[in-house]
């Protein structure tokens, strides 16, 4: 887990948030290419909630994957 590595100075902070940003990234897109919209929204909230970055980024993350989410359900 991200969360478990050590943390002793901001840098290391910084360092945490970067890698979870890229992986956040990274998940996004493994989703988006398996094709199912719906069911990607549904597996990668959690995760995106649990990672360790900034507020601000993990806000503006939640908030595409509510805009995706609406968007998948309203096509139904």
């Amino acid at each position: 887990r991200i969360s478990n590595l050590p943390c002793y100075q901001s840098r290391d902070r910084l360092c945490q948030s970067e890698i979870s940003k890229r992986l956040s990234v990274l998940f996004h897109t493994i989703l988006n290419l398996q094709g199912d919209q719906d069911l990607s929204v549904r597996l990668m909230a959690p995760y995106i909630g649990q990672l360790p970055m900034p507020e601000d980024y993990r806000l503006q993350e939640l908030s595409s994957l509510t805009r995706n989410f609406s968007a998948s359900y309203l096509r139904l």
